[in-house]
């Protein structure tokens, strides 16, 4: 698989963007959790991408990871 990198995880206004930098036109997911055990995909796309995440600020903690799709 073709490892992805989630970066510039900005946090303003109850909201923060992510960058998801892979290989060129390979699909990745980004997963977001609140336990680190428990994931959700939040957004697929074709990278590189940036995905906003606007209810961030609804959660005390909220974790984020990119995988590639096969």
């Amino acid at each position: 698989t073709a490892a992805g990198n989630l970066s510039s995880v900005t946090p303003a206004n109850g909201a923060c963007m992510m960058q998801v930098k892979g290989v060129p036109g390979f699909r990745y997911t980004i997963l977001a959790s609140t336990d680190l055990v428990s994931w959700v995909p939040v957004q697929t796309n074709t990278a590189p991408f940036t995905y906003w995440e606007t209810q961030a600020g609804q959660f005390s903690q909220r974790f984020y990871r990119s995988v590639a799709v096969p």
